[in-house]
């Protein structure tokens, strides 16, 4: 349990950044939203477009971060996940 509180600390310090459609989405490597941010100020009068711009940003993000924590893990000797050696 010790291990993975000190893991989770570690991850929550790390951040991405994924900007999509007018969106930016700030997430750490806990899955922790830091951050949204909308670019595309003719999004605020459109609230579907924008509802839909944060979902596509976010899912966005979402692959990014998952993609940056395959690679921290498979780069990381500490780490023993099954499929990622």
């Amino acid at each position: 349990v010790k291990d993975g509180l000190k893991i989770q600390k570690e991850l929550s310090k790390e951040e991405i950044t994924t900007s999509k459609d007018g969106v930016t989405i700030k997430m750490n490597m806990a899955f922790q939203l830091v951050d949204i941010t909308i670019d595309d100020e003719s999004l605020m009068s459109d609230k579907s477009k924008l509802e839909k711009a944060i979902k596509t940003a976010y899912q966005s993000a979402m692959l990014d971060l998952m993609k940056g924590m395959e690679q921290k893990f498979k780069n990381n000797p500490d780490f023993n996940l099954p499929g990622l050696s």
